[in-house]
């Protein structure tokens, strides 16, 4: 067995692959099987379970597993928004139990973003530069980051090859190294980008924050108090506060043509499954994801270094906003008939003289008759009151968007019919409805939304039913 020196930032799957193939081994698994003694197998996230008998097994090449994990995986990127005691579970997870799927979880890194996860991805412009530096190009750490798909380093588009063989598989973890053409010997293709300049642009940006979090002189910033908190007063300076409250239409109209929907929805951080995530994490609810947090970077200091001045110079003492009413409170209203009709009159007549006030805005105003009303009369409450604006937004845009969704779905699945074609009899073999939608963001919930897609359920039918599988929906 061959054991290479490391190159620096290389990531810890693709150094397993280079000593596998110059060890003579075709298959991945079989060879980190045979290096740790168990049933290894790294991620392709830039994340690595099972540390300790890595580090074991590489007789040190690696270092020990803090050093692995150090400069290796994508993991100190996530822990400069962790506190001390979670980032301990964290490394305890990781080096002594395995799990990298519990990893990955406590990282909120299971969600949209595991379905847009691309596979092994690099950047031919580093490849190159690899090649002339050390006579190979490897797989870098800060490129593995899940569905960015631009070079924190050169600004150029990311790829997986070819796009049409099985090394540009999305799950593929055949043995090879990153070249500046495909494995197969064609021409590298671009991974999907927005049509948008600015978007890309945005993205761009948010690989060089991803790529900066990386650095060991980034400190821990939830060891210096309540991130949360810096955040919201950030926007409060911004102008996205209005009498202690976030104001979510601003902040999601901002939000949005910053880094534009196509960004968003790719990394599943747009849609009723998310909600308005950045609204809530204004408001104070901590984010897992570093991938969020690069965003919010991105969105409200520009730069790491912004956040870090912001933050050595912030006392992050602002008070907590007023409570809206809701149903929830703890103080209970009796019923009384007299009450509730004088209620509902002073709310119709208040409604009728300001009918541009959101919903928010005219609890603020009568916060008594808005937390009577819900509480004992919720049925007057909601017919007095106008219709919620996200929702009536929301409404008016789904069928547009599922018409959207199935255009551009009818097209993913043509193009990976003809991937898994190409393969040939394992492609034939591997054939169904999960492996024509594997890697789009709307994979996980397409059984909910099977019957307003009729192009796609048709043309999945349809293709199954010509190699002769059996039509089955998961």
């Amino acid at each position: 067995m061959i054991l290479p020196p490391i190159e620096n930032e290389e990531s810890v799957v693709g150094y397993l692959m280079r000593s596998c193939m110059l060890s003579g081994s075709a298959s991945l698994q079989a060879f980190c099987r045979n290096l740790t003694k168990t049933n290894y197998l790294p991620s392709t996230s830039g994340i690595c379970g099972d540390v300790e008998n890595l580090a074991v097994g590489t007789l040190g090449v690696l270092g020990n597993a803090h050093n692995i994990l150090d400069r290796f995986t994508t993991v100190p990127a996530a822990e400069k928004f962790m506190r001390l005691e979670q980032r301990e579970a964290l490394r305890m997870t990781l080096t002594r139990y395995g799990g990298t799927k519990r990893a990955l979880s406590s990282l909120g890194m299971l969600g949209g973003q595991a379905r847009a996860q691309v596979g092994l991805v690099y950047c031919v412009l580093c490849v190159r530069e690899d090649e002339e530096r050390v006579g190979f190009g490897y797989w870098h750490r800060q490129h593995q980051f899940p569905g960015i798909s631009f070079c924190s380093k050169h600004n150029v588009s990311l790829t997986r090859g070819c796009g049409e063989c099985q090394y540009s598989e999305l799950s593929c973890r055949c043995p090879r190294l990153p070249c500046q053409m495909c494995t197969c010997g064609k021409p590298n293709v671009d991974l999907p980008q927005s049509p948008r300049m600015a978007d890309r642009d945005a993205e761009c940006r948010v690989a060089v924050i991803l790529a900066k979090l990386l650095n060991p002189s980034v400190p821990y910033f939830a060891d210096g108090g309540a991130l949360e908190l810096e955040y919201r007063n950030r926007a409060g300076q911004l102008g996205f506060l209005r009498g202690g409250f976030v104001n979510r239409s601003a902040i999601s109209q901002a939000f949005r043509a910053h880094f534009g929907e196509y960004l968003l929805r790719r990394l599943g951080l747009l849609g009723s499954s998310s909600g308005e995530w950045y609204a809530h994490a204004l408001a104070g609810k901590p984010q897992r994801s570093v991938i969020r947090h690069a965003l919010l970077i991105d969105f409200l200091y520009q730069s790491v270094d912004g956040l870090t001045a912001s933050y050595s110079q912030s006392d992050r003492t602002l008070l907590p906003p007023r409570h809206t009413p809701y149903a929830t409170d703890k103080y209970k209203y009796k019923s009384d008939q007299g009450r509730t009709r004088a209620f509902q009159e002073d709310l119709k007549a208040y409604v009728a003289d300001h009918p541009f006030e959101s919903r928010t805005q005219i609890c603020r105003s009568l916060p008594t008759v808005t937390k009577y009303l819900l509480q004992v009369a919720p049925a007057i409450y909601y017919r007095c009151m106008p219709p919620s604006r996200r929702l009536s937004w929301f409404d008016s845009r789904r069928q547009e968007r599922l018409l959207e969704l199935d255009d551009e779905l009818v097209n993913y699945v043509r193009q990976r019919a003809e991937v898994l074609s190409a393969i040939g009899r394992r492609g034939a073999k591997r054939f169904s409805q999960r492996m024509l939608l594997l890697g789009h963001p709307a994979a996980g919930g397409y059984a909910q939304i099977r019957g307003r897609l009729p192009k796609t359920s048709e043309l999945i039918s349809e293709l199954l039913r010509e190699r002769g599988k059996k039509v089955t929906h998961f």
